[in-house]
């Protein structure tokens, strides 16, 4: 009788441990999965893009030195990749990989274009649809030309130019204008810091002169920024010491 009292005590817990071993890997499973989804539902490592500049409109000289600008939040890699489409962003061609991330990116277009526009996206995004874009289309060696949402060519008559290029002291930037708009005249250096002013305000039709003396700026390679309501020209200036 204590034979069969002692092996149904043991029966009883042999069962007991089984059960608990059973159950500690279910419990462990749940509370990491629970620890897993609620890390992924507070943690973002994605960074959010806005380009400023190419952002559609523009129109630059062949070769010119183009400063591509953006801002970002999340800077997890602090890396960036940029890309170039010529054809209105249905394909891209990459132009830099891991790049820093600062803000600003110095390209340079040789093909006439009228339908570039550029991206830029976190070095560690793999997706095809990560990052920004140009809102709209840019032109390269389209001088006097805008190209309206609708893709067709609108005449804008509208040049600048400057001489001596490149100067040391002073040159003289002329403008024209075929019809009354506001217009916005600024000199940029190569990082994007605007260094100078040169007009805002309505013009009226005409031809318009302006000395500029760069009054210690260093030497170095300055973007001439002209806007006319909408449509914008830019102008690469050479200033030597």
């Amino acid at each position: 009788m204590k034979i069969l009292v002692f092996l149904v005590v043991l029966s009883i817990l042999f069962s007991f441990a089984a059960a608990k071993t059973t159950e500690k890997p279910v419990s462990s499973v749940h509370l990491i999965n629970s620890l897993i989804c609620s890390d992924s539902d507070e943690m973002d490592t994605s960074d959010t893009f806005t380009i400023i500049e190419p952002n559609g409109g523009e129109n630059y000289d062949l070769g010119e030195a183009i400063n591509m600008r953006w801002t970002s939040e999340g800077n997890y890699t602090d890396y960036v990749n940029i890309y170039l489409s010529s054809d209105s962003g249905n394909t891209w061609t990459q132009l830099a990989t891991r790049e820093p991330d600062d803000g600003s990116y110095i390209l340079s277009i040789s093909e006439r274009g009228d339908h570039y526009r550029v991206k830029v996206k976190d070095y560690s995004d793999t997706s095809t649809t990560g990052g920004d874009t140009s809102n709209d289309d840019f032109s390269v060696g389209r001088e006097g030309f805008k190209y309206a949402s609708n893709k067709s060519r609108i005449p804008y008559q509208l040049s600048i130019s400057n001489s001596p290029n490149p100067f040391s002291t002073s040159t003289k930037i002329t403008y024209t204008v075929k019809d009354f708009c506001s217009t916005s005249i600024k000199i940029f250096d190569l990082t994007g810091r605007e260094v100078s002013v040169i007009k805002e305000g309505t013009a009226k039709p005409g031809t318009y002169n302006y000395i500029w003396n760069p009054t210690g700026l260093s030497p170095g390679v300055y973007i001439c920024r002209f806007k006319a309501n909408d449509m914008i020209l830019i102008r690469r200036m050479t200033l030597c010491r």
